[in-house]
């Protein structure tokens, strides 16, 4: 098992410089910069006369990600408490995440070894350590000593968490539908609040105050109209003495931060607003006002990508997201096409034909729709609409349907797409269902719930059948087009690794992944899985039949991670879809034009209430 503590090299970061040429264009920049950092630290120096006799220096500049870097998708960012410096996540073209910083004095960026698989990262109050999530772990690294140091074990394992460092030790953190404390020192995770079975508690930040109260969201999964919020969904104030004595401070769930006597929050997918805020008394005293507004959101509206600083620096990502292109690739890694046109793209699926491609797409508004792409002849057609947003397409055997979840309310819905009718939802499944494939003779629909896989009768009016139950995540099954075997993800060795099974039939369970695994996809005739490793290159594996269960070959790299440069996201996401002969693979590649993503700093940034 991994140490609790491991030594990284004494050198605690990798340094990447510009080029030449971008640190000429940016020295200016730089210089602004360093003038105001400085004007806004001799405020603590001066006289108050003085304070108010001159403004601090407002300064607005971007600093691109390192070459073949992009942001991970969830929470990637986060200004130290000094406003001094910033610590990302990044994606290397080989799909391996690492946290990085860059000094807001300097034009470097460094890698912090030994944080290798990191992502969400947060700060100490004091600026010498940052927080993060890798491997089922909450961790942190020491920035002057480079140690990284195992902090607790995740209750479970989820792509979907946060965390903030409290000035008394304390560190709050989501995963899951809850809230946990552990002590910034190393022990235990303590379960802090316990939602209702209708919604999550998810974005702690610690207030700069006590370091007892903290803000949170209570997000409603399972509102009974799409689009509509659970009752009590919204943002609050709470406190480590008493979590469940929480009041209410806005109706809408979204991710709050507070700074300079405001809270911040983005409002329709991409403007970020500021609401006056008493510390003291934690209640908002006036109206908001726009700030910015072109903040990205990531995968919904509400949950704006930037960070703010006690000292008056704001940082964030412009636009909605990264725009990828989707590219087909060979068995060699070899282009040979585009599909489309470049757009914001989450999920792709293929009809078991290969004649269409079934895309969820960002809309302007930050919310997710379905998209049917013609294959030969590249044309997009709009399959849902409305306030709720939809995910997670899942293709008929005949190409003909399409069932997917609506992602505000919850439901999966069946849609018929050759005459267009309304789409209707499907009786005897959970709101919070997830639909995940449909077998090839059209009888069962695969569904999961959160440790759970059912399959629905498709046919009459049977009840859902329980599959397989876990007490470890399970996610992207998968029904060979022959319907013998079952390929899922399961992290019971405490990684994602691809398991095969007889599906609903006795036998033995194989795992195919070595050093994990996800997305795993079928060839056409069910002898043949591909899946992504961890490190993002594209594997293969034969499937046969054995005297007692499947019998697998060992896992062969079709294509390098270099090669591929597909844009991955989490091991249950659906990155990229295979041809049912499996000699073409359609991939979601960053669009030429967007190679680099921006992150934006502005100093003072109150001034833009003005």
């Amino acid at each position: 098992g991994r140490e609790s503590e491991a030594e990284a090299p004494r050198t605690v970061a990798h340094e990447v410089p510009v080029t030449r040429q971008r640190r000429i264009l940016e020295r200016w920049v730089w210089a602004a910069v360093v003038l105001a950092l400085a004007g806004i630290a001799s405020l603590r120096l001066l006289p108050r006369a003085a304070e108010t006799s001159e403004a601090p220096l407002t300064a607005h500049f971007v600093f691109e990600m390192p070459d073949g870097v992009t942001l991970t998708d969830f929470d990637p960012l986060a200004v130290s408490p000094d406003g001094r410096s910033i610590a990302f996540a990044g994606l290397s073209t080989a799909g391996t995440a690492q946290l990085w910083t860059r000094s807001l004095d300097a034009p470097d960026v460094r890698q912090l070894p030994g944080t290798d698989g990191g992502g969400q990262p947060f700060w100490s109050p004091d600026g010498a350590s940052i927080g993060f999530f890798a491997e089922g772990e909450l961790r942190k690294v020491n920035l002057a000593s480079g140690t990284v140091q195992k902090i607790c074990v995740l209750p479970l394992r989820s792509s979907w968490t946060a965390a903030t460092w409290g000035s008394e030790g304390t560190i709050v953190f989501s995963v899951g539908a809850g809230l946990y404390t552990a002590p910034a020192s190393g022990g235990e995770a303590t379960l802090l609040t316990t939602p209702d079975e209708r919604t999550h508690h998810w974005w702690p930040h610690f207030l700069p105050d006590d370091g007892r109260r903290f803000l949170f969201e209570i997000f409603g999964l399972q509102a009974e109209t799409a689009g509509v919020h659970a009752e009590n969904a919204g943002v609050y104030v709470a406190s480590l003495d008493a979590p469940d004595e929480r009041r209410r401070l806005l109706p809408v769930p979204m991710r709050a931060r507070y700074g300079s006597g405001h809270l911040l929050f983005v409002q329709d997918g991409t403007t970020l607003m500021a609401q006056p805020f008493d510390l003291a008394r934690a209640e908002l005293t006036g109206d908001p006002v726009a700030v910015l507004s072109s903040v990205a959101s990531g995968m919904v509206p509400r949950w704006g990508r930037f960070s703010v600083s006690s000292t008056g620096i704001l940082t964030y990502v412009e636009g909605l997201t990264a725009e990828t292109q989707l590219v087909w690739l060979d068995r060699t890694g070899n282009r040979l096409g585009t599909l489309g046109d470049p757009e914001s793209y989450r999920e792709i699926a293929l009809s078991p034909d290969g004649r269409r491609v079934a895309a969820v797409v960002v809309a302007g508004t930050g919310l997710n729709d379905i998209w049917v792409v013609d294959v030969a002849r590249g044309m997009p057609s709009r399959v849902t609409t409305g306030p709720a947003g939809a995910g997670h397409p899942v293709w008929s055997p005949d190409g003909g349907e399409l069932v997917f979840r609506r992602n505000f309310g919850g439901g999966l819905y069946r849609q018929e797409l050759r005459t267009g009718a309304t789409a209707s939802a499907l009786p005897e499944t959970p709101t919070h269902g997830i639909p995940e494939d449909w077998s090839r003779d059209g009888k069962i629909l695969l569904y999961r719930t959160r440790n759970a896989l059912w399959a629905l009768p498709l046919e009459g009016n049977g009840a859902p059948e329980l599959v397989l139950k876990t007490e470890f995540s399970l996610q992207a099954p998968r029904i060979s087009p022959d319907g013998r075997w079952l390929a899922y993800l399961s992290d019971e060795s405490g990684r994602y690794e691809v398991y095969v099974e007889p599906f609903r039939r006795p036998g033995d369970r194989v795992r195919l992944s070595r050093d994990g695994g996800g997305q795993p996809r079928w060839r056409g005739d069910g002898k043949e899985l591909f899946y992504l490793s961890d490190d993002g290159r594209l594997m293969a594996v034969a499937v046969r039949e054995g005297p007692s269960g499947p019998e697998v070959g060992m896992p062969e790299v079709l294509i390098p991670a270099d090669t591929l440069r597909a844009v991955v996201g989490a091991p249950s996401d659906e990155d990229y879809a295979v041809t049912p002969d499996g000699q073409r693979f359609l991939v979601k590649a960053r669009a030429e034009e967007d190679e680099r993503q921006r992150i934006h700093v502005v100093t003072n940034w109150t001034s833009l209430l003005q």
